[in-house]
């Protein structure tokens, strides 16, 4: 008889499937910025409609994109750059929204290491949260 045991850490399932609480889907989300994988990212942009964008290191586009569109903008960003840490500074949310500031230690494509604020907004989608606006803004001094 072959026995077979997984083990499974919170940290891991964080990484595959957006919790209820929103506190913890955006501890999950910069979980998976950190790590750079891209393709675990689609489960937390929403199947339908558009994200609000506002990108300065990630890419430079503006204005609102399908889920794909910015899976492909960050994509090409983690095939030179990488997020080293993501913190969250201020997580404020309801029952169906969560407005989030977080600063983030980056190495830019370009190689050089930058500071940068991420403003998002999670919306609850039903079953998940989902990401509705990903802004980076340069932090104030």
């Amino acid at each position: 008889m072959l026995l077979i045991v997984l083990i499974w850490t919170p940290t891991q399932a964080r990484l595959i499937e957006p919790t209820a609480s929103a506190s913890e889907a955006v501890d999950a989300f910069g979980t998976l910025l950190t790590s750079g994988k891209v393709s675990a990212l689609k489960r937390w942009f929403p199947d339908d409609g558009k994200i609000r964008v506002r990108l300065v290191q990630f890419g430079s586009e503006q204005g609102a994109l399908r889920s794909g569109q910015l899976l492909v903008i960050l994509k090409r960003f983690f095939e030179r750059g990488a997020v080293d840490a993501f913190k969250i500074e201020t997580v404020e949310e309801s029952d169906s929204i969560a407005i989030v500031s977080a600063m983030l230690q980056l190495q830019t494509t370009s190689g050089t290491r930058d500071s940068v604020r991420l403003h998002l907004s999670f919306q609850w989608s039903g079953d998940r949260w989902v990401v509705r606006e990903f802004r980076e803004a340069r932090p104030s001094k």
